[in-house]
C-alpha cells in the first residue's frame, strides 16, 4: 500500500534538520533496500534540476554574446556584477527559509503547519520593510558610480536606477521564497524546478526583446527580475490553490517560532553568505581594481567554467537530505559508500572537465562571442585548477550538512572568505585577473580542505557513535 512521505526529526548540535524517509510504496525494511532507494530520490531529484538548470545555462550562453555585442566592456561588466548578484539574492532569504523546512517537519498537524508558515512569512515581510527603509536612507546618499569605479557616461547614468531595481527584487523575493521551501519540506521540489523554468524562459525571452530594442542595463535587470518574481508568485498561487489552509494570515503568526526560524536560521544564513561572498565579489573587485576591460575577460572565463561547478552541485544537492536519513537510519555502510564515490567521482570527471575547457574555451569564445577577446592561458590555468577544488569540497560539505556539523563549517567558510577577500582587494593590482583566481586556489586549500581532512573522520566516527533513532509516526501535516 502506498503511503505518503514519512518525516523524522533529528535534533544534534542545537541544529534541526529534516530527514526524509523513503516509503513510496517501496520496501525498505533492510539496509540495501533503503539505499537502493534512497539513490533513487537522489536521481530523480537531481534529473529535475538539471533540466532547470540546463535552461538557465541556455539562457546565459545564448544572452551573453548578445548583450556583449552591444553593450560595451563597461556595460556589459556592470551587467554581469548584477548577473551575479542576482543569482546570490535568489538564494538570500537570511537562513529562514532553511529554518522554516525543519519548522514544518516537527509541525503536528495543518494548524501547527500553518502557524509555521504564516510566521515565516511575515517575519520575511517585516525584514522587507526594515530594509526598505534603510535602503531608502541610503540611496540617494551613495554615489553608485564611485562604487563600480564608472567612467563611461552611459554606464553612470544607469548604474542608479538599475540598483534601484536590483533592490525592488531583493525585497520582493524574501517573502516569496517561502512557497519554495514549503514545497521542499513537501518533498516537492520538482515543482519548485518547474517554476524556475518558467522564470528562465521569460527572463530569455526579455532578454532578446532589450537587445532587440538596444535597452540599456535597467531594462536588463528587469526582465530578468520580472521572470523571477513572476515564477515566485505562480508558485504560491499554485501552492495556494492545492492546499489553502497554508496562505499565510498575520493572525496566525507566533512570535515564539518567529525567534526560533531566526535562531536556527542563522547559522545557515552565515554559512550561505560566507560560501557565496568570497566568490560572488571576484567580478567587482576586478572591476572595481582593473578595470572594465579585464573585469569582461574575467566573468567570460567565470561564466565558462561556473557550467562544471553548476553540473557538479545537480549532482550533488540530492545527497545532503540522503545523508541525514542514513544517519538516523545507522545506515553507515551505504552513508560511508556514498561518500568515497562521490569525491572520487568529483576528484576524477572535474580535472579532466577543466583540462578539456583549458585547450577549448578561446574555441568557445570565438564562436561564441564572435568578437576578438581571448582569454589569457594563465587565467584558464588559475580556473582549471580552482573548480575541481570546489568541487570536491562541494562533496565533503553535503556529507557534512547532513551529519548536522554546520558550527565548524562557518568557521572554516567564514575563514576562507575573510583571508581570500582581505588578500584580493590589497593584492589585487599587483597580482592581476589570473592572480585573483589563484588566491581562491591557495587560501582555499589551506583553509577549507585541509581542516577537511580532520573534520570528515571525525564526523564518521560521531556517526558511527550515533544511536538509530526510534521511527516516529508519520508527518501528516502536508497531506
Amino acid at each position: 500500500m502506498t503511503s505518503s512521505p514519512r518525516w523524522w526529526l533529528s535534533r544534534r548540535a542545537g541544529v534541526v534538520q529534516l530527514l526524509v524517509s523513503a516509503s513510496d510504496g517501496a520496501d525498505t525494511s533492510t539496509e540495501a533496500q533503503r539505499g537502493t532507494e534512497r539513490s533513487r530520490r537522489a536521481v530523480y531529484s537531481a534529473g529535475c534540476s538539471f533540466a532547470a538548470r540546463a535552461l538557465l545555462v541556455a539562457s546565459t550562453l545564448i544572452s551573453i554574446p548578445l548583450t556583449f555585442n552591444y553593450l560595451g566592456y563597461e556595460r556589459f561588466s556592470v551587467w554581469m556584477v548584477f548577473s551575479s548578484i542576482m543569482t546570490m539574492l535568489t538564494f538570500a532569504d537570511l537562513g529562514i527559509g532553511n529554518g522554516m523546512v525543519s519548522a514544518l517537519s516537527r509541525a503536528a498537524d495543518r494548524d501547527a503547519a500553518a502557524r509555521c508558515q504564516a510566521s515565516g512569512f511575515f517575519l520575511l515581510v517585516g525584514i522587507s520593510a526594515f530594509l526598505c527603509i534603510i535602503f531608502g536612507v541610503a540611496y540617494p546618499l551613495t554615489e553608485w558610480a564611485a562604487v563600480f569605479n564608472l567612467k563611461d557616461p552611459e554606464a553612470i547614468n544607469e548604474i542608479r536606477p538599475a540598483i534601484l531595481v536590483l533592490f525592488a527584487f531583493f525585497v520582493l523575493m524574501l517573502p516569496l521564497v517561502t512557497a519554495n521551501k514549503v514545497r521542499f519540506a513537501l518533498q516537492e521540489d520538482y515543482v519548485n524546478s518547474a517554476w524556475e523554468i518558467v522564470a528562465s524562459a521569460v527572463g530569455l525571452l526579455g532578454i532578446l526583446l532589450v537587445v532587440w530594442m538596444r535597452g540599456g542595463v535597467p531594462w536588463l535587470v528587469i526582465v530578468v527580475t520580472a521572470g523571477r518574481v513572476g515564477a515566485g508568485i505562480g508558485n504560491w498561487i499554485n501552492l495556494a490553490r492545492s492546499r489553502p489552509w497554508l496562505l499565510p494570515h498575520w493572525r496566525l503568526a507566533d512570535p515564539r517560532i518567529m525567534r526560533e526560524l531566526l535562531r536556527s536560521g542563522a547559522m545557515f544564513f552565515v554559512l550561505s553568505l560566507a560560501a557565496n561572498l568570497a566568490v560572488s565579489c571576484d567580478n567587482y573587485i576586478v572591476l572595481y581594481q582593473l578595470g572594465a576591460e579585464p573585469a569582461a575577460t574575467y566573468a567570460v572565463a567565470a561564466k565558462i567554467y561556473a557550467l562544471l561547478t553548476l553540473a557538479a552541485s545537480t549532482v550533488l544537492s540530492p545527497l545532503w537530505p540522503a545523508y541525514g536519513e542514513a544517519i538516523t537510519r545507522g545506515d553507515v555502510a551505504w552513508l560511508q559508500r556514498t561518500l568515497r564515490r562521490s569525491v572520487l567521482l568529483m576528484a576524477t570527471t572535474s580535472p579532466i572537465s577543466s583540462g578539456l575547457l583549458f585547450f577549448s574555451a578561446n574555441i568557445i569564445v570565438e564562436y561564441w562571442l564572435g568578437r576578438g577577446l581571448e582569454l589569457p592561458p594563465g587565467l584558464l590555468l588559475a580556473f582549471s585548477v580552482w573548480v575541481p577544488l570546489q568541487c570536491v569540497g562541494m562533496a565533503i560539505s553535503m556529507f557534512l550538512n547532513g551529519a548536522l556539523l554546520i558550527g565548524p563549517q562557518v568557521l572554516i567558510a567564514a575563514s576562507f572568505t575573510v583571508a581570500s577577500l582581505a588578500t584580493k582587494v590589497i593584492f589585487a593590482p599587483s597580482l592581476g585577473i589570473a592572480g585573483i583566481v589563484w588566491v581562491s586556489v591557495v587560501i582555499y586549500a589551506a583553509t577549507t580542505l585541509l581542516p577537511h581532512l580532520w573534520l570528515v573522520p571525525f564526523a564518521l566516527r560521531r556517526v558511527c557513535r550515533t544511536p538509530v533513532a526510534p521511527v516516529a509516526s508519520p508527518h501528516e501535516a502536508g497531506a
